[in-house]
Parts: structure tokens; C-alpha cells; sequence
């Protein structure tokens, strides 16, 4: 039985800090799983701004603002190349490692071209818009560039929403597995728990009742021994009583009650001041004391 118990303890021990590791691993791989995919999301959102921020700059008469919609682009595009690449091979600085499932590596590869025509769009109209000194005129082809960049965002956009749907039906699925595990290592527990309670709490709670009934049949019997005391007692016509150390009567026999003038029943607990005048009980109470030290019976 105890080693029953001590196995039951380990199995539940055990697969509480399975739980545990596998509670943490499910909130760093959910973690993770939304942080990828929330990058895969703002790259939609950089190729967009790319587009507009290249069309106010063509837009914009003022040199000296559009300097400052130029700098916005090039620090935009850089983002967005350091985010593509680190989505496909890993970038530290990101939180990215480029894991990715052989679906959404084949997404990217069908993206590429596509992606290269935006970045060469992108980086001939910086390239051209960086000509010259800011306070002249944008060169004409600028507004041609613009019309290419809008044309391979919307491409590249398309291309882009296949890999972020992608990445969320994976990071339901991920989901979804984690959750069967949880369901079995919670299963797994309650049946560890039930097997215990079968095997080792039901027996001894069987063993307890016994003890139980023992106890009550013992007191039956006890008292029934008491009784027969307590008639053998009351039939002797001399005047019998128990005390307990501090004087107070545990049981009179029924002459003695009569002698009282009461019951037995009213006399327990109650001292020899209760029942005699104050110096014949102070009598009786330094005989009982001087028993209780000499352990030998008195007669007086």
C-alpha cells in the first residue's frame, strides 16, 4: 500500500511539471507564432507606405519637405528588406528565426520575383529622387517610377496576404495541437487520481468504517460493563462512591444517592461541599488527599 502511494505521488508529481514545461512551451511557441505573424502583416503595411509616401514625394512642390518624405522612404524600404529577409532566414534583431513549414517556405519562393521588381522599382526611384540638389525640380521619369511601384505593391501585396493567411492557419493549427496535448495530460492526471482513489483511498476508508465500528461496538461493550458495575453497586447496601483527583464524583452507588437525597445522575461532578456542611467535607477531602499520596486505603 505504500508503495502504491509513493508511486501515485510520483505519477501525479510527475505530470505536474510536464504540465508545467508544457504550459511554458505553449506560451512561448504562441508568443513566437504571433510575433512572425504580426511581421508577415506589417510587411503588407510597409509595401503600402512605400507606394504613398513615393507618391506624395512626387506630389510635394516643397524641396525642403519633400527631403524629409525622402529619408521616410529610405528608412521604409530598409525595414522592409531586413523584414523579408529575416522572415525567410532569420534576423536576431527581429526575434525571428526563420523557421518556417516547407508551405510557406514555397510561398516565398513564389513571391521572390516579385518581390525583387518591387525592391528594384523602389530603389531606382530613390536613387533618382537623390539626384541632384533637393531644391530642384524632381526628374521627369520620377512620376513613371511611381506608376511601376504602385503596379508591383499591389503583386506584391497579393503575394504577401497568401503567406500572412498562411502563417495564422498554421498558428491555429499549432494551437489546436496544444490543446489536444493539454486535454491528454489533464486526462492522463484525472485518471492517475481516480486509479488512487480506488486503489489506495477507497481501501482505506473501507479500513477506517471497520475501525469505526470496532470502536463503536468496544464503547457498547464498555458500557454494558458499566452497567452491570453500576447494578452490582447499587445492590450492596454499603454507601460506595468513585472520585476523580480534584474530588469530584464519577459514580455512587443508589444508597449513597438516597443517603444524598438525590440521583446518582445529579450527584456526578459534584464535590463533598455540594452535599455536607463545610468542615465534615473539608474532613472528607483530607482523607481523599492523604490516600491519594499514601496509596493505601483509610478508615476513618
Amino acid at each position: 500500500s505504500s508503495k502504491l502511494y509513493l508511486i501515485s505521488l510520483s505519477s501525479i508529481a510527475l505530470l505536474t511539471i510536464i504540465g508545467q514545461f508544457f504550459l511554458q512551451g505553449t506560451v512561448t511557441q504562441s508568443t513566437r507564432d504571433a510575433h512572425v505573424t504580426n511581421l508577415a502583416t506589417r510587411q503588407l503595411q510597409l509595401s503600402e507606405h512605400l507606394s504613398k509616401t513615393a507618391l506624395i514625394i512626387q506630389l510635394t512642390q516643397d524641396s525642403k519637405t519633400r527631403t524629409g518624405y525622402v529619408e521616410e522612404f529610405r528608412n521604409t524600404l530598409d525595414l522592409w528588406e531586413r523584414t523579408h529577409t529575416g522572415l525567410q532566414g532569420g534576423d536576431a534583431s527581429l526575434g525571428l528565426s526563420g523557421d518556417n513549414s516547407i508551405p510557406i517556405t514555397n510561398l516565398f519562393a513564389d513571391l521572390l520575383q516579385r518581390y525583387w521588381n518591387m525592391d528594384t522599382v523602389a530603389k531606382n526611384f530613390l536613387a533618382t529622387v537623390d539626384q541632384g540638389p533637393f531644391y530642384s525640380a524632381l526628374p521627369t521619369e520620377v512620376s513613371t517610377l511611381v506608376s511601376q511601384l504602385l503596379v508591383q505593391d499591389a503583386a506584391f501585396s497579393q503575394g504577401m496576404k497568401a503567406i500572412v493567411r498562411q502563417y495564422q492557419k498554421e498558428n491555429s493549427e499549432h494551437f489546436y495541437r496544444l490543446k489536444q496535448l493539454s486535454f491528454l495530460l489533464s486526462s492522463l492526471l484525472l485518471i492517475v487520481l481516480l486509479l488512487e482513489g480506488v486503489y489506495l483511498f477507497h481501501p482505506t476508508l473501507q479500513q477506517l468504517e471497520q475501525t469505526s465500528q470496532e470502536l463503536v461496538a468496544t464503547k457498547q461493550l464498555v458500557q454494558q460493563q458499566v452497567n452491570w458495575l453500576q447494578g452490582i453497586l447499587n445492590n450492596l447496601p454499603a454507601f460506595i462512591s468513585l472520585k476523580d483527583t480534584q474530588g469530584r464524583y464519577l459514580v455512587v452507588n443508589r444508597p449513597f444517592a438516597k443517603f444524598l437525597r438525590t440521583s446518582a445522575e445529579e450527584v456526578k461532578g459534584r464535590t463533598d461541599h455540594d452535599f455536607f456542611h463545610s468542615q465534615l467535607a473539608t474532613e472528607l477531602q483530607a482523607h481523599d488527599r492523604k490516600v491519594l499520596e499514601t496509596n493505601l486505603p483509610l478508615d476513618f
